[in-house]
Protein backbone atom coordinates (compact mmCIF):
# COMPACT_ATOMS: atom_id res chain seq x y z
CA UNK A 1 0.00 0.00 0.00
CA UNK A 2 1.42 3.38 -0.97
CA UNK A 3 0.10 6.77 -0.06
CA UNK A 4 1.29 10.33 -0.25
CA UNK A 5 -0.13 11.25 3.13
CA UNK A 6 2.29 11.65 5.98
CA UNK A 7 1.54 9.18 8.78
CA UNK A 8 2.57 9.79 12.39
CA UNK A 9 3.95 7.30 14.90
CA UNK A 10 1.93 7.46 18.17
CA UNK A 11 5.02 6.70 20.28
CA UNK A 12 8.00 8.58 18.87
CA UNK A 13 5.88 11.19 16.94
CA UNK A 14 7.94 10.57 13.83
CA UNK A 15 6.47 11.30 10.39
CA UNK A 16 6.84 8.74 7.57
CA UNK A 17 5.55 8.28 4.05
CA UNK A 18 4.56 5.10 2.27
CA UNK A 19 4.73 3.01 5.44
CA UNK A 20 2.24 1.22 7.64
CA UNK A 21 4.59 0.49 10.55
CA UNK A 22 7.06 2.75 12.29
CA UNK A 23 10.63 1.61 11.48
CA UNK A 24 11.80 2.60 14.98
CA UNK A 25 8.96 1.48 17.24
CA UNK A 26 7.29 -1.19 15.12
CA UNK A 27 3.76 0.09 15.87
CA UNK A 28 1.09 1.00 13.34
CA UNK A 29 1.28 4.55 11.99
CA UNK A 30 -1.76 6.78 12.35
CA UNK A 31 -3.23 9.58 10.32
CA UNK A 32 -2.65 13.09 11.70
CA UNK A 33 -6.43 13.42 12.12
CA UNK A 34 -6.68 10.26 14.29
CA UNK A 35 -7.10 10.98 18.03
CA UNK A 36 -3.78 10.43 19.69
CA UNK A 37 -3.57 7.98 22.62
CA UNK A 38 -3.09 9.51 26.00
CA UNK A 39 0.29 9.31 27.61
CA UNK A 40 -0.18 6.94 30.48
CA UNK A 41 2.62 8.55 32.44
CA UNK A 42 0.81 11.91 32.43
CA UNK A 43 -2.55 10.61 33.61
CA UNK A 44 -2.86 10.90 37.37
CA UNK A 45 -4.53 8.17 39.36
CA UNK A 46 -8.09 8.97 40.40
CA UNK A 47 -7.98 6.84 43.55
CA UNK A 48 -9.43 8.62 46.58
CA UNK A 49 -7.05 9.74 49.28
CA UNK A 50 -8.85 9.26 52.62
CA UNK A 51 -7.34 9.77 56.02
CA UNK A 52 -4.64 7.24 56.80
CA UNK A 53 -5.07 4.66 59.57
CA UNK A 54 -2.81 6.47 62.04
CA UNK A 55 -4.72 9.72 61.75
CA UNK A 56 -7.95 7.71 62.17
CA UNK A 57 -6.54 6.14 65.34
CA UNK A 58 -5.69 9.55 66.83
CA UNK A 59 -9.11 10.99 65.92
CA UNK A 60 -10.95 7.95 67.28
CA UNK A 61 -8.92 8.04 70.50
CA UNK A 62 -9.65 11.73 71.05
CA UNK A 63 -13.34 11.15 70.40
CA UNK A 64 -13.49 8.19 72.80
CA UNK A 65 -11.79 10.15 75.58
CA UNK A 66 -13.89 13.27 75.01
CA UNK A 67 -17.16 11.34 74.98
CA UNK A 68 -16.28 9.49 78.17
CA UNK A 69 -15.47 12.60 80.18
CA UNK A 70 -18.48 14.45 78.74
CA UNK A 71 -20.83 11.60 79.63
CA UNK A 72 -19.21 11.30 83.05
CA UNK A 73 -19.90 14.97 83.78
CA UNK A 74 -23.49 14.54 82.58
CA UNK A 75 -23.93 11.46 84.81
CA UNK A 76 -22.46 13.34 87.77
CA UNK A 77 -24.89 16.23 87.20
CA UNK A 78 -27.84 13.84 87.10
CA UNK A 79 -26.60 12.08 90.25
CA UNK A 80 -26.27 15.38 92.13
CA UNK A 81 -29.83 16.29 91.16
CA UNK A 82 -31.04 13.01 92.70
CA UNK A 83 -28.64 12.49 95.63
CA UNK A 84 -26.78 15.41 97.18
CA UNK A 85 -25.65 13.58 100.32
CA UNK A 86 -23.21 11.00 98.92
CA UNK A 87 -19.76 12.39 97.99
CA UNK A 88 -18.75 11.97 94.36
CA UNK A 89 -15.61 9.93 95.09
CA UNK A 90 -17.55 7.54 97.32
CA UNK A 91 -20.33 7.04 94.77
CA UNK A 92 -17.96 6.39 91.85
CA UNK A 93 -16.06 3.89 94.01
CA UNK A 94 -19.26 1.98 94.81
CA UNK A 95 -20.31 -1.05 92.68
CA UNK A 96 -22.98 1.01 90.90
CA UNK A 97 -20.54 3.81 90.14
CA UNK A 98 -17.90 1.35 88.95
CA UNK A 99 -20.34 -0.29 86.52
CA UNK A 100 -21.53 3.12 85.31
CA UNK A 101 -17.96 4.27 84.67
CA UNK A 102 -17.13 1.10 82.73
CA UNK A 103 -20.31 1.49 80.66
CA UNK A 104 -19.43 5.11 79.81
CA UNK A 105 -15.94 4.05 78.76
CA UNK A 106 -17.35 1.37 76.46
CA UNK A 107 -19.88 3.78 74.92
CA UNK A 108 -17.21 6.37 74.13
CA UNK A 109 -14.84 3.69 72.84
CA UNK A 110 -17.44 2.14 70.53
CA UNK A 111 -18.23 5.51 68.96
CA UNK A 112 -14.55 6.38 68.53
CA UNK A 113 -13.58 2.98 67.11
CA UNK A 114 -16.55 2.93 64.73
CA UNK A 115 -15.46 6.30 63.34
CA UNK A 116 -11.83 5.15 63.11
CA UNK A 117 -12.74 1.91 61.30
CA UNK A 118 -15.22 3.48 58.85
CA UNK A 119 -13.97 3.23 55.27
CA UNK A 120 -10.85 1.26 56.26
CA UNK A 121 -10.01 -2.11 54.74
CA UNK A 122 -8.61 -3.27 58.08
CA UNK A 123 -11.06 -1.47 60.30
CA UNK A 124 -10.93 -4.11 63.02
CA UNK A 125 -7.17 -3.55 63.45
CA UNK A 126 -7.62 0.21 63.63
CA UNK A 127 -10.35 -0.22 66.23
CA UNK A 128 -8.20 -2.63 68.23
CA UNK A 129 -5.39 -0.09 68.45
CA UNK A 130 -7.86 2.64 69.47
CA UNK A 131 -9.16 0.41 72.28
CA UNK A 132 -5.68 -0.57 73.44
CA UNK A 133 -4.43 3.01 73.67
CA UNK A 134 -7.71 4.09 75.24
CA UNK A 135 -7.25 1.55 78.05
CA UNK A 136 -3.62 2.58 78.56
CA UNK A 137 -4.64 6.24 78.82
CA UNK A 138 -7.19 5.43 81.52
CA UNK A 139 -4.55 3.52 83.46
CA UNK A 140 -2.14 6.44 83.12
CA UNK A 141 -4.73 8.90 84.43
CA UNK A 142 -5.55 6.66 87.39
CA UNK A 143 -1.86 6.16 88.12
CA UNK A 144 -1.10 9.90 88.05
CA UNK A 145 -4.12 10.66 90.23
CA UNK A 146 -2.82 8.31 92.93
CA UNK A 147 -5.62 5.74 92.73
CA UNK A 148 -4.78 2.19 93.80
CA UNK A 149 -5.13 -0.46 91.12
CA UNK A 150 -5.25 -4.22 91.37
CA UNK A 151 -3.17 -6.34 89.03
CA UNK A 152 -6.29 -7.63 87.26
CA UNK A 153 -7.50 -4.08 86.58
CA UNK A 154 -4.09 -2.93 85.39
CA UNK A 155 -3.58 -5.69 82.84
CA UNK A 156 -7.15 -6.69 82.12
CA UNK A 157 -8.54 -3.27 81.24
CA UNK A 158 -6.42 -2.69 78.08
CA UNK A 159 -7.35 -6.16 76.81
CA UNK A 160 -11.08 -5.58 77.41
CA UNK A 161 -10.87 -2.15 75.79
CA UNK A 162 -9.01 -3.64 72.81
CA UNK A 163 -11.77 -6.26 72.40
CA UNK A 164 -14.51 -3.62 72.32
CA UNK A 165 -12.38 -1.49 69.99
CA UNK A 166 -12.05 -4.45 67.62
CA UNK A 167 -15.85 -4.81 67.64
CA UNK A 168 -16.36 -1.10 66.93
CA UNK A 169 -13.77 -1.01 64.15
CA UNK A 170 -15.32 -4.08 62.53
CA UNK A 171 -18.79 -2.51 62.66
CA UNK A 172 -17.45 0.74 61.19
CA UNK A 173 -15.81 -1.00 58.23
CA UNK A 174 -18.90 -3.21 57.78
CA UNK A 175 -21.40 -0.34 57.64
CA UNK A 176 -19.18 2.16 55.81
CA UNK A 177 -17.30 -0.02 53.38
CA UNK A 178 -13.98 1.21 51.93
CA UNK A 179 -14.13 2.84 48.52
CA UNK A 180 -12.73 0.86 45.58
CA UNK A 181 -9.54 2.07 43.95
CA UNK A 182 -10.35 3.93 40.71
CA UNK A 183 -8.00 4.57 37.81
CA UNK A 184 -8.57 6.71 34.74
CA UNK A 185 -9.36 4.99 31.45
CA UNK A 186 -6.32 4.84 29.18
CA UNK A 187 -6.47 4.74 25.39
CA UNK A 188 -3.89 2.32 24.11
CA UNK A 189 -3.20 0.52 20.87
CA UNK A 190 -4.83 -2.85 20.53
CA UNK A 191 -2.56 -5.23 22.46
CA UNK A 192 -1.59 -8.60 21.19
CA UNK A 193 -3.75 -11.22 22.87
CA UNK A 194 -1.70 -13.74 24.74
CA UNK A 195 -3.00 -17.01 26.16
CA UNK A 196 -4.27 -16.52 29.68
CA UNK A 197 -2.45 -18.43 32.36
CA UNK A 198 -4.45 -19.18 35.48
CA UNK A 199 -2.08 -18.79 38.38
CA UNK A 200 -2.83 -20.52 41.62
CA UNK A 201 -4.05 -18.12 44.24
CA UNK A 202 -1.69 -18.13 47.21
CA UNK A 203 -3.12 -19.16 50.56
CA UNK A 204 -2.18 -18.22 54.09
CA UNK A 205 0.01 -21.32 54.35
CA UNK A 206 1.90 -20.98 51.07
CA UNK A 207 5.21 -19.22 50.78
CA UNK A 208 8.53 -19.64 52.56
CA UNK A 209 9.16 -19.39 56.28
CA UNK A 210 11.13 -16.34 57.41
CA UNK A 211 13.50 -18.30 59.65
CA UNK A 212 15.32 -15.25 61.01
CA UNK A 213 12.04 -13.63 62.10
CA UNK A 214 10.78 -16.92 63.48
CA UNK A 215 13.97 -17.43 65.51
CA UNK A 216 13.71 -13.96 67.07
CA UNK A 217 10.01 -14.53 67.72
CA UNK A 218 10.79 -17.79 69.54
CA UNK A 219 13.37 -15.99 71.70
CA UNK A 220 10.85 -13.28 72.67
CA UNK A 221 8.14 -15.86 73.44
CA UNK A 222 10.40 -18.12 75.51
CA UNK A 223 12.13 -15.35 77.45
CA UNK A 224 8.83 -13.63 78.25
CA UNK A 225 7.31 -16.92 79.43
CA UNK A 226 10.24 -18.23 81.47
CA UNK A 227 10.85 -14.87 83.14
CA UNK A 228 7.18 -13.98 83.56
CA UNK A 229 7.44 -14.05 87.37
CA UNK A 230 10.51 -11.79 87.37
CA UNK A 231 8.85 -9.38 84.94
CA UNK A 232 5.80 -9.31 87.21
CA UNK A 233 7.94 -8.50 90.26
CA UNK A 234 9.76 -5.71 88.39
CA UNK A 235 6.45 -4.16 87.34
CA UNK A 236 5.09 -4.30 90.89
CA UNK A 237 8.24 -2.70 92.31
CA UNK A 238 8.12 0.06 89.70
CA UNK A 239 4.49 0.78 90.61
CA UNK A 240 5.56 1.57 94.21
CA UNK A 241 2.51 -0.03 95.79
CA UNK A 242 -0.07 1.47 93.41
CA UNK A 243 -0.63 -1.98 91.87
CA UNK A 244 -1.39 -4.53 94.55
CA UNK A 245 -1.69 -8.32 94.39
CA UNK A 246 -4.05 -9.55 97.07
CA UNK A 247 -4.41 -13.25 96.29
CA UNK A 248 -2.38 -16.05 94.76
CA UNK A 249 -4.90 -16.31 91.93
CA UNK A 250 -4.19 -12.72 90.93
CA UNK A 251 -0.45 -13.42 90.92
CA UNK A 252 -0.92 -16.50 88.71
CA UNK A 253 -3.24 -14.60 86.39
CA UNK A 254 -0.69 -11.82 86.00
CA UNK A 255 2.07 -14.36 85.27
CA UNK A 256 -0.08 -16.08 82.65
CA UNK A 257 -1.01 -12.74 81.06
CA UNK A 258 2.64 -11.68 80.71
CA UNK A 259 3.41 -15.01 79.04
CA UNK A 260 0.48 -14.57 76.63
CA UNK A 261 1.63 -11.07 75.68
CA UNK A 262 5.19 -12.32 75.10
CA UNK A 263 4.03 -15.09 72.75
CA UNK A 264 1.70 -12.74 70.88
CA UNK A 265 4.50 -10.17 70.52
CA UNK A 266 7.02 -12.73 69.26
CA UNK A 267 4.65 -14.29 66.72
CA UNK A 268 3.38 -10.88 65.57
CA UNK A 269 6.97 -9.83 64.90
CA UNK A 270 7.52 -13.00 62.86
CA UNK A 271 4.32 -12.49 60.86
CA UNK A 272 4.86 -8.78 60.13
CA UNK A 273 5.76 -7.83 56.55
CA UNK A 274 4.81 -11.29 55.25
CA UNK A 275 1.90 -12.62 53.20
CA UNK A 276 1.59 -15.79 55.30
CA UNK A 277 1.68 -14.43 58.84
CA UNK A 278 -0.28 -17.38 60.25
CA UNK A 279 2.38 -19.76 58.97
CA UNK A 280 5.13 -17.71 60.61
CA UNK A 281 3.16 -17.62 63.87
CA UNK A 282 2.58 -21.37 63.71
CA UNK A 283 6.33 -21.91 63.35
CA UNK A 284 6.98 -19.63 66.34
CA UNK A 285 4.40 -21.47 68.44
CA UNK A 286 5.75 -24.89 67.53
CA UNK A 287 9.36 -23.93 68.22
CA UNK A 288 8.52 -22.10 71.46
CA UNK A 289 6.46 -25.09 72.63
CA UNK A 290 9.39 -27.49 72.28
CA UNK A 291 11.76 -25.07 74.03
CA UNK A 292 9.33 -24.48 76.93
CA UNK A 293 8.85 -28.23 77.39
CA UNK A 294 12.64 -28.68 77.39
CA UNK A 295 12.95 -25.99 80.08
CA UNK A 296 10.22 -27.68 82.11
CA UNK A 297 12.05 -31.02 81.95
CA UNK A 298 15.39 -29.36 82.73
CA UNK A 299 13.90 -27.92 85.94
CA UNK A 300 12.75 -31.40 86.95
CA UNK A 301 9.04 -30.85 86.30
CA UNK A 302 8.69 -28.57 89.33
CA UNK A 303 5.91 -26.03 89.33
CA UNK A 304 3.23 -25.38 86.76
CA UNK A 305 4.27 -23.99 83.36
CA UNK A 306 3.00 -20.48 82.75
CA UNK A 307 0.95 -21.59 79.76
CA UNK A 308 -0.86 -24.27 81.79
CA UNK A 309 -1.98 -21.67 84.33
CA UNK A 310 -4.70 -20.48 81.99
CA UNK A 311 -6.30 -23.93 81.98
CA UNK A 312 -5.92 -24.24 85.75
CA UNK A 313 -7.54 -20.86 86.34
CA UNK A 314 -10.41 -21.87 84.03
CA UNK A 315 -10.84 -25.16 85.93
CA UNK A 316 -9.90 -27.33 82.93
CA UNK A 317 -8.06 -30.50 83.94
CA UNK A 318 -7.45 -33.98 82.56
CA UNK A 319 -7.53 -36.22 85.65
CA UNK A 320 -7.08 -39.44 83.64
CA UNK A 321 -3.71 -38.25 82.26
CA UNK A 322 -0.38 -37.93 84.03
CA UNK A 323 0.22 -34.39 85.32
CA UNK A 324 3.40 -33.95 83.25
CA UNK A 325 1.73 -35.12 80.05
CA UNK A 326 -1.15 -32.81 80.89
CA UNK A 327 1.27 -29.87 81.10
CA UNK A 328 2.77 -30.89 77.75
CA UNK A 329 -0.64 -30.93 76.05
CA UNK A 330 -1.82 -27.63 77.55
CA UNK A 331 1.46 -25.91 76.74
CA UNK A 332 1.43 -26.92 73.08
CA UNK A 333 -2.25 -26.04 72.64
CA UNK A 334 -1.78 -22.60 74.19
CA UNK A 335 1.51 -21.68 72.51
CA UNK A 336 0.55 -22.82 69.00
CA UNK A 337 -2.89 -21.18 69.20
CA UNK A 338 -1.45 -17.89 70.42
CA UNK A 339 1.32 -18.10 67.84
CA UNK A 340 -1.15 -18.47 64.96
CA UNK A 341 -3.26 -15.58 66.26
CA UNK A 342 -0.24 -13.33 66.80
CA UNK A 343 1.26 -14.16 63.40
CA UNK A 344 -2.02 -13.38 61.66
CA UNK A 345 -2.34 -10.11 63.58
CA UNK A 346 1.21 -9.07 62.68
CA UNK A 347 0.66 -9.85 58.99
CA UNK A 348 -2.57 -7.85 58.95
CA UNK A 349 -1.22 -4.91 60.94
CA UNK A 350 2.04 -4.62 58.97
CA UNK A 351 1.44 -6.16 55.53
CA UNK A 352 4.30 -6.49 53.04
CA UNK A 353 5.16 -3.43 50.98
CA UNK A 354 3.77 -3.80 47.48
CA UNK A 355 5.42 -2.43 44.38
CA UNK A 356 3.72 0.61 42.89
CA UNK A 357 4.60 -0.41 39.35
CA UNK A 358 1.62 -0.92 37.07
CA UNK A 359 1.48 -3.13 34.02
CA UNK A 360 -0.30 -2.38 30.73
CA UNK A 361 -0.30 -5.38 28.46
CA UNK A 362 3.33 -6.38 28.24
CA UNK A 363 4.59 -2.87 29.13
CA UNK A 364 5.64 -2.18 32.72
CA UNK A 365 6.31 1.28 34.02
Amino acid sequence: MTTGVDLVCPQCNGTFKQRLLCPKCGVRLLSPDTPRPLNTLDVPALAPQPHGPWSRIVIGLMLAQGLFYGLRMLTEAIRLAIDTQTPAAEWWASPVGFVAQQALQIIGLLVGSILAGAGQRRGFLVGTLVGLWNGLLFLLVQYLSGQSLTAVESYGQPIIQAAFGLLGGFLGSLVWKPLPSLTSPIMTPTPVKLPELKAKRPTILTGPVAWSRVALGIVVAVVGTVWANKIRDVVLEAAEGKIAIETRTQAEFLTWEISVLAILAGSAFAGANTTNGMKQGWAVGLGAGFVLIAVYLYLGGKGTPAQSLGFDLAGIRLPAINIHLQHFIFTFISVITLGVIGGWFGGQLLPPLRSKRRSLGSIQF
